[in-house]
């Protein structure tokens, strides 16, 4: 089987698709930080790999370089998607804890001043 310059050229893209969100996901695994990350592009990345994986899948039009690419780069997607949302959730809880700080803050303030006045 010969491979043709068209089939070294999707691998040679099969590569850098693959690699193209190494970089972010290494980045946020190290600074924690996904606040600039948008929620709604990386659900529709992986939602997009998952739907060419079952195009490119073997029932269908089998294209081994398409279903690496979006093995490869869904997966890391989803690990940037499940890092933004664990820090959503977080921001959420931190928000809630933060509320509950400051009526429980009230609440003390009210029983001293209560007990002052007696």
């Amino acid at each position: 089987m010969q491979v043709t310059p068209i089939e070294i050229v999707g691998y040679i893209a099969t590569a850098f698709s693959c690699i193209r969100l190494i970089p972010q996901c290494i980045k946020i695994i190290k600074t924690r930080s996904v606040n600039d990350i948008s929620l709604i592009m990386y659900i529709l990345w992986v939602i997009s790999a998952i739907l060419w994986i079952v195009a490119s899948s073997k029932p269908f039009n089998y294209n081994i370089q398409l279903l690496i690419t979006n093995c490869v780069a869904g997966t890391t997607a989803l690990v940037i998607l499940i890092f933004k949302i664990i820090a959503i959730v977080r921001s959420k809880k931190d928000k809630n804890i933060k509320i509950f700080d400051d009526t429980e803050l009230l609440r003390r303030r009210y029983v001293r001043q209560l007990q002052k006045n007696k």
